[in-house]
């Protein structure tokens, strides 16, 4: 796996301004994984929103809110730095 850089919307217009984290998605596998977890658990845990299991990710930084402009500036210089990085494994 290696290290991305999310934002919670996309990019659209340089007058946004989004709450952007650092994080780590997920194998294919381990969100099928949870997924089934997950439907399990909503029968017994009635929360009112669920995570879709394509947005579970494991975060590294949260970095607060940001201006568009600022956003892709480092949304580049972290994809950058991530496809230096050697691969990580996690087990859980």
């Amino acid at each position: 796996m290696h290290p991305s850089a999310h934002s919670t919307k996309a990019l659209s217009t340089p007058s946004d301004t989004y709450r952007l984290f650092v994080g780590i998605r997920l194998p294919q596998e381990t969100q099928r994984e949870l997924a089934l977890v997950a439907a399990a658990l909503k029968e017994r845990l009635p929360f009112q929103k669920w995570t879709h299991p394509q947005d579970v990710h494991v975060t590294l930084s949260f970095l607060g809110d940001a201006s568009a402009e600022k956003a892709q500036a480092l949304a580049h210089d972290l994809r950058q730095l991530a496809a230096a990085a050697l691969p990580l494994t996690l087990h859980a």
